[in-house]
């Protein structure tokens, strides 16, 4: 895919429905083929990039929004927006707060989300890992204090006590539950996903090869909603009209170009209005990772930062 055109070029397949959710694979016959990236949970496993705390005195007064990341591979390092990283190696666990590509062999701060709380301590193990599951609640990344509403009322809706909130306790007990269950695959054109709960469309990703979706896509499917494989108690009536009544919404909302680090690639293209928010990672001329979100609220600063730990 490519933005020379200001087209988000893809085609919007029929539904695939698995319980509350519908699912509308996006495919397109032009894709970023040279495309060769070393992803976060390969990257860890392979020991070949390392991820640490800032220096608070360098990093200023929100520290704790930021994570060093090394490279050490000579691919670029792709790592999703939305993606949880989690071990006693961190202070706390985190969520990446947008999608980001570092240089081989090169280093860089990243943004993050705390994803829990009550814990500021890393002294028990070494562990560090990404979760199997991409944050529920993405569209509220950047918004901190709704980020850990979120976990609290996740957690009591599945009746979890955590001293820290933590939602991958969460996600420990959908995986007991729920590990194996997607037997959706998408096709060789697949470069993303439209879902919908019952009848309203949710988020869009997308992405420059189907090959990046494909290991994407049981994290962003899981994460869509924690209650997946509840049986719904309506009939959803999305259509492929509405997948493009939402591609509308995010072509018409206010854009604007974030500033990237030196030690990053690309640029970060924002997207915001009212009813939508959403991010895309550009390198040149090709899109990399672009993701929209319904809102559910009426936020007026869409990139206001709390400074709370």
């Amino acid at each position: 895919m490519n933005i020379t055109s200001n087209r988000l070029n893809f085609k919007v397949q029929k539904p695939i429905r698995i319980g509350r959710l519908s699912i509308f694979p996006l495919s397109s016959q032009s894709q970023n083929k040279e495309e060769q990236y070393l992803f976060l949970d390969d990257a860890l496993n392979q020991k070949l990039a390392d991820i640490s705390e800032v220096d608070p005195k360098a990093a200023g007064l929100d520290f704790y929004r930021k994570l060093k990341v090394v490279n050490k591979s000579s691919l670029p390092l792709l790592i999703l927006g939305g993606e949880q990283i989690i071990g006693y190696r961190l202070r706390q666990n985190r969520i990446v707060a947008y999608s980001v590509l570092i240089s081989g062999n090169s280093s860089a701060i990243i943004d993050v989300n705390c994803s829990e709380r009550n814990r500021w301590s890393r002294h028990v193990n070494d562990d560090i890992s990404t979760s199997k599951f991409l944050y529920f609640a993405r569209a509220n990344l950047g918004r901190q204090f709704e980020i850990w509403e979120d976990n609290s009322n996740k957690l009591k809706d599945f009746q979890i006590k955590s001293f820290t909130q933590s939602i991958q306790e969460v996600y420990k007990k959908l995986e007991v539950n729920n590990n194996g269950r997607i037997e959706f695959e998408p096709g060789n054109h697949d470069i993303g996903l439209a879902i919908g709960t019952n009848n309203k469309i949710r988020s869009i990703d997308f992405f420059g090869s189907s090959k990046i979706l494909k290991k994407y896509f049981k994290k962003i499917i899981k994460s869509a909603s924690p209650n997946i494989f509840v049986k719904p108690k309506y009939k959803s009536f999305l259509k492929q009209v509405d997948v493009h009544k939402f591609i509308d919404l995010a072509k018409e909302s206010t854009k604007y170009f974030k500033k990237s680090d030196k030690t990053v690639l690309g640029s970060r293209l924002r997207f915001y209005t009212e009813e939508i928010n959403g991010n895309m990672l550009i390198n040149g001329d090709n899109i990399v990772h672009g993701s929209f979100f319904a809102e559910d609220r009426l936020v007026n600063n869409p990139e206001k930062m709390y400074y709370a730990a």
